[in-house]
């Protein structure tokens, strides 16, 4: 039986998202929540909030939340652990630049190759079509707080730089 490398040895060099196709919570749900009327002409900064509170969501957990293409590169392996699962699809991948074969392991998020690549590229898509209420709850709440608090730091009050707690408590729940 092959023994595994840890984490550390097996993450992956490079990585990056290079198309959000579904984002979890829709304009009109943000709009519900923050109680704004159908007509408001903010749509492009509240379009900025929602990417920005799933990226923050995603990046906690450590998890695809929106249905998205991921790129990642590794040089030098023979298994890849791809980040941001779950996984629902594997498009593509490359070694050398030419077409190969490869074994996935669903249960372990682990892409095996025949042999040691110099250069290895997968493409594939993350993400659920269905998000957890716990998850578009925290991206609603997070949305909520930089709608209502435009500036990094507000004159005479107390400053908070972290979350509330109620978010990073519904998060906590998904972190891998």
């Amino acid at each position: 039986m092959e023994v595994l490398p840890s984490y550390w040895e097996r993450r992956p060099k490079m990585w990056e998202t290079l198309q959000v196709i579904s984002e979890p919570v829709t304009l009109e749900e943000a709009k519900k929540h923050l109680r704004l009327n159908p007509g408001n002409e903010e749509d492009d900064y509240l379009r900025i909030l929602i990417a920005t509170a799933r990226a923050f969501a995603e990046n906690y957990i450590g998890r695809s939340i929106a249905v998205q293409q991921i790129l990642c590169v590794e040089d030098g392996v023979k298994q890849v652990m791809l980040p941001r699962p779950p996984v629902a699809e594997i498009t593509e991948v490359l070694v050398d630049d030419e077409v190969a074969e490869y074994e996935y392991d669903s249960i372990l998020g682990i892409l095996y190759l025949e042999d040691v690549a110099n250069r290895v590229k997968i493409t594939y898509n993350a993400g659920s079509a269905t998000v957890p209420a716990g998850l578009k709850l925290a991206i609603l709440l997070l949305i909520a707080n930089w709608y209502e608090n435009r500036e990094a730091v507000v004159t005479g009050s107390v400053a908070s730089v972290v979350p509330s707690l109620g978010v990073l408590s519904l998060l906590n729940q998904y972190k891998e």
